[in-house]
């Protein structure tokens, strides 16, 4: 009996051991990006630590080169991002005209104001550094479509972002995701980025960015289409409503083309299979879609 209740007492604490692991590694993060020229983005947990750091382009690549911003304090890291792109030359401390956007999305529960804390360190750490650089806050479109039909800003943005690493996503599936659950899968497309080299990196995010940008017009119509679908099926939508929205779709099909919208599906398979580290195979939830829209 003793020994049966000693085993019980054991595996209730591995089971409790356990749990606190997968919560540890399930911490509540919010999303930090940072811009002069060089670019990048950070996940920052509820103390304000910087758990991920990863650039968005080739001069963000450099800046991090060497400079890892991983468990600093976000607004120390914010500073030795800007000190890094100063050094490197891509940006003057006694330039009155430059910039430095800083974007943050928190999840809606959070009331730390990370946005506060990083404007307010930053500014005064130029006051005291004489340091001429402007600090402004990031500018991200919100698709209204996408509002209306429920997504919040927050959790829009980071869909966004996901989409510039990984196009192939199902983006109504990621709609169907909380903010937590997307910036963690966010986490690990940035450990994965992280398992190749930084010109692999460099490559990849520039034939994304091409192919993207040679397909733009379609996407764009195939996002529209979608997103108009999606209002006409919601109750609350009026009869006379619905009249209206199906004449834009009829209008939006006769533009669409979707013989160019199956050569980008497939551009991205290829590229995908050139770069198996990152995505396609790794439970991401991909449906193969244009930025994941269902046909």
């Amino acid at each position: 009996m003793k020994k049966k209740l000693l085993g019980l007492l054991f595996c209730g604490a591995l089971a409790i051991g356990l749990a606190s692991c997968n919560k540890s590694e399930k911490e509540k993060l919010d999303y930090v990006s940072l811009r002069i020229n060089p670019e990048i983005e950070m996940l920052v947990n509820e103390e304000g630590t910087v758990v991920d750091a990863v650039a968005v382009n080739e001069d963000g690549e450099e800046v991090l080169e060497d400079n890892p911003l991983e468990g600093m304090n976000v607004v120390d890291a914010t500073i030795k991002f800007t000190d890094r792109s100063v050094e490197l030359g891509y940006v003057s401390s006694s330039d009155a005209n430059a910039n430095i956007f800083v974007g943050v999305v928190e999840d809606e529960n959070n009331t730390s104001s990370l946005e506060v804390k990083i404007n307010a360190g930053l500014g005064q750490y130029f006051k005291n550094n004489d340091i001429k650089i402007k600090i402004n806050k990031e500018k991200i479109d919100i698709d209204v479509d996408l509002e209306a039909n429920g997504c919040k800003a927050n959790t829009q943005i980071i869909i966004q972002r996901l989409l510039l690493i990984d196009p192939s996503l199902n983006e109504n599936e990621l709609m169907e995701k909380d903010f937590q659950e997307l910036v963690q899968m966010m986490h690990e497309y940035h450990d994965e980025l992280k398992t190749i080299t930084k010109e692999a990196r460099n490559e990849y995010r520039n034939k994304i960015k091409e192919l993207n940008q040679k397909y733009k017009e379609q996407i764009q119509l195939k996002k529209r289409i979608d997103n108009l679908l999606n209002m006409i099926n919601c109750d609350t939508i009026s009869e006379e409503a619905k009249l209206v929205i199906q004449v834009q779709i009829e209008g939006l099909e006769k533009l669409f083309n979707e013989e160019a919208l199956n050569e980008y599906k497939n551009a991205l398979l290829e590229l995908q299979e050139s770069f198996p580290q990152i995505g396609c195979g790794n439970n991401h939830g991909h449906s193969h879609g244009n930025h994941g829209q269902n046909k």
